[in-house]
C-alpha cells in the first residue's frame, strides 16, 4: 500500500469505477486441498453477480472493473461478460476507485487504507455454506452495507465510511498506532543501519 501510494503513476481510467475484488469463490484450490466445499457455484453465482454489477453501472453511471484472482485459466475472464480484468494491480485499482465490492477477501484492507466505501456482497447459496458466517462477520467488523445479490437490491445506496471504525480496524489489525508509516523492510534496513552505526562508534 506505501509502495502504491507513492507512485508518480498509477492505474487511471477516464470513467469513474467501481472494482470488484475477485476471490474465485466457486473453484479456489484453497477450498480443494483444505476438503472444504465450495461456497457457491457457477451456474448460480456469475449470473446473479453480472446482474447486480449491471444495476450498478446503471445506477451509478460507472464501471465495474475486476481485480482478477491470480493463479487461474485465461476462460475465468468469460465469467465477467467483457468487462475489464486486471491481474496484480488490487491496491492500485482500490486507490482510485468510487467502492470496492467484495466478500471477506483480505484485499478490504486497501480499501480501509484508502478510505473507501465497501459493499459486501453475499448470495443465497454462500449465506448457508461454511464462508457465509465469515463474510458476515466480517461485514460487522468494518460496518459495512451487506447485500444479497439474489435479492432485491433496487433501494441500494453507497453510504459512506465510518472514519472511527476504519481507524479502529487499521490500529488493530493492520498496524500498530504507534508505528511508522514504513514498510517493515525500510523498518529492518533502519535497524540494521542503527546497529552498524553502534557497532562502529
Amino acid at each position: 500500500f506505501l509502495n502504491s501510494k507513492k507512485k508518480k503513476k498509477s492505474i487511471k481510467f477516464k470513467k469513474k469505477y467501481a472494482v470488484y475484488i475477485d476471490e474465485n469463490v466457486t473453484n479456489h484450490h484453497d477450498n480443494l486441498l483444505l476438503g472444504y466445499n465450495n461456497p457457491a457455484s457457477d451456474d448460480n453465482y456469475f449470473p446473479s453477480l453480472n446482474k447486480f454489477f449491471d444495476f450498478l453501472e446503471k445506477k451509478f453511471n460507472l464501471e465495474i472493473i475486476i481485480a482478477l484472482y491470480p493463479k487461474l485459466s485465461k476462460d475465468h475472464k468469460n465469467n465477467f461478460l467483457n468487462r475489464k480484468c486486471i491481474l496484480n494491480s488490487t491496491c492500485d485499482l482500490i486507490m482510485n476507485s468510487e467502492f470496492v465490492l467484495s466478500h471477506a477477501s483480505t484485499s478490504n484492507s486497501y480499501a480501509v487504507l484508502s478510505k473507501k466505501p465497501i459493499l459486501t456482497i453475499i448470495t443465497d447459496e454462500i449465506y448457508s455454506s461454511w464462508y457465509g458466517s465469515l463474510v458476515i462477520q466480517f461485514s460487522k467488523i468494518l460496518n459495512t452495507q451487506l447485500v444479497n445479490i439474489d435479492k432485491n437490491y433496487d433501494n441500494l445506496k453507497v453510504e459512506h465510511i465510518n472514519k472511527k471504525i476504519y481507524k479502529h480496524y487499521k490500529d488493530n489489525y493492520l498496524k500498530d498506532k504507534n508505528s511508522p508509516n514504513l514498510s517493515i523492510w525500510k523498518m529492518l534496513e533502519l535497524k540494521i543501519r542503527e546497529a552498524y552505526s553502534e557497532n562502529n562508534n
